[in-house]
């Protein structure tokens, strides 16, 4: 199932979607209900789409190097991607943030190593400097142009802004409540 079928069956009800460090998946009043946080869902729309090798090959890497928790990635994985690229098989990474296509999976890792993880939708703007996407995520804090309503959280589509200021990336949620931020970001594809 691809986000944007998810997206629409969640706005008609069809499937319940809530913010959830569970990351599970009950039955509710005979609906799906998604209960993720942002790798969580990342992990699992990767995993229903037939990218079981990456899920793998992210478990082997995370066991080789002593750092295992679940046959998932955190947001701070992806720096131990970025130094064993050379070794994986089943990722494509990029090094530069312009090089990010649709579909991409972008990840932004905050200074005290927290992070956020999104799913690129199209790419809105960009000029030498600045990108502006559109992302699905899992989230609790809405992003500009949000597909979320009112106190709603989980899965849906927003549009965040990243901006290079020299050899910083600056990472901005379009959430009022968010600071723009300095982050370190990394960007990778999950391939068959």
């Amino acid at each position: 199932m691809k986000y944007d079928e998810i997206i629409n069956k969640i706005k008609c009800g069809e499937i319940y979607s809530q913010y959830s460090h569970s990351n599970k998946i009950d039955r509710v009043n005979g609906h799906d209900f998604l209960q993720f946080d942002c790798s969580g869902f990342v992990a699992w729309y990767i995993g229903i789409n037939g990218y079981l090798r990456a899920l793998a090959e992210v478990r082997n890497q995370l066991k080789d190097t002593d750092f295992i928790k679940v046959n998932r990635f955190y947001c701070q994985d992806f720096e131990r991607f970025y130094q064993n690229s050379g070794n994986l098989k089943y990722w494509e990474i990029h090094k530069d943030i312009f090089d990010i296509k649709l579909g991409d999976i972008l990840v932004v890792v905050y200074d005290d190593a927290n992070g956020h993880m999104m799913i690129v939708d199209s790419i809105l703007g960009r000029n030498e400097n600045t990108l502006e996407l559109r992302i699905v995520d899992s989230t609790r804090l809405h992003h500009k142009n949000d597909t979320r309503s009112g106190e709603q959280t989980g899965i849906g589509c927003g549009d965040i802004k990243i901006t290079k200021s020299g050899n910083n990336i600056v990472y901005d949620s379009q959430n009022p409540d968010r600071t723009p931020a300095t982050v370190n970001i990394y960007i990778a594809r999950a391939i068959k």
